[in-house]
């Protein structure tokens, strides 16, 4: 494997490791009070993630299978340990006049699948967009 792949892998993978870290750990330790289930939360957890799955392939040098390997590894990393229903990930029902929502597993898994498809969406635009910058390039210097 080229040291540059090695490298992109490398630098991928640790950015969604401290995406983790500072969606998982660090702002509910920081937010407890909103956590786990306050608007306020998707503002962080929207705030972290979409500029992180815009910058992914950047980081990855556009390598599609580099960044399905970091989102993987989020997923899975979420699914282990999500903050005790953080951002509202398996959590089930209405929250209504102070009625407590439960936590289901097969929420977890279809919540976090809901992730790794928006995760996917947001970096494959990316790279399609680039994609079509670079054969407008292309075919403007053959003009």
């Amino acid at each position: 494997m080229k040291d540059s792949t090695r490298k992109a892998r490398v630098r991928t993978i640790l950015t969604m490791l401290v995406l983790y870290i500072i969606q998982f750990i660090i702002c509910p330790a920081l937010f407890g009070n909103w956590y786990p289930q306050g608007n306020e939360t998707a503002v962080i957890f929207l705030i972290t993630t979409i500029p992180t799955a815009i910058l992914l392939p950047f980081i990855s040098k556009f390598k599609s299978w580099i960044c399905v390997l970091a989102n993987f590894i989020y997923c899975i990393l979420i699914i282990l340990y999500h903050a005790k229903g953080a951002y509202g990930i398996g959590l089930v029902g209405l929250s209504f006049d102070d009625q407590v929502m439960s936590e289901d597993v097969a929420a977890v898994i279809v919540d976090t699948s809901i992730i790794f498809v928006a995760l996917a969406v947001i970096e494959c635009d990316i790279f399609l967009v680039r994609h079509f910058l670079s054969k407008i390039k292309v075919k403007n210097r053959h003009d």
